[in-house]
């Protein structure tokens, strides 16, 4: 993912939304949307169905939060 792109997701995200509150990326892909919704204190729902998008977006998100299993804690508690 280009940076310029993530910096557009940002802030459309930054303009269109309030911290706390939740965005959903039906079409998640490498996760660029639920990275940035995590550094601006949005929470986010995502689907991914190909299985190597959702690795890739698995990682990013884990490494966002910290680590991969803080991100997998976190989906597991709020199933």
């Amino acid at each position: 993912v280009s940076q310029s792109r993530y910096r557009l997701i940002e802030r459309i995200i930054g303009k269109s939304s309030n911290p706390g509150d939740v965005v959903l990326d039906p079409f998640m892909g490498s996760g660029t949307t639920a990275v940035a919704c995590i550094r601006q204190q949005r929470e986010f729902i995502g689907y991914e169905i190909d299985p190597f998008y959702y690795n890739v977006a698995t990682q990013r998100i884990g490494e966002a939060y910290g680590t991969v299993e803080e991100a997998s804690a976190r989906r597991d508690s709020a199933a």
